[in-house]
């Protein structure tokens, strides 16, 4: 006898409610995986978002002393 786990998941699109066997990636439920690919793909291609300059950051161990932001509790 083969066992297979199941979890309940929300898809990521419509919102509904479905099953998935447990560990896949899946993030939609069929229909909205059927009606994605009936639309059109795009034509732009995506790239990772990038910093303009230098993209490291150096930091110098000085005699500085933090100042705690927030002291001891107020009365909320």
């Amino acid at each position: 006898m083969e066992v297979i786990e199941l979890e309940l998941k929300y898809c990521e699109r419509c919102g509904s409610l479905w099953v998935r066997e447990t560990g896949t990636g899946e993030i939609f439920c069929f229909p909205c995986v059927q009606k994605m690919q009936d639309l059109p793909r795009s034509g732009k291609r995506r790239l990772a978002p990038r910093l303009g300059g230098n993209h490291r950051v150096e930091t110098k161990a000085s005699g500085l002393h933090l100042v705690p932001i927030c002291g001891e509790g107020g009365t909320a």
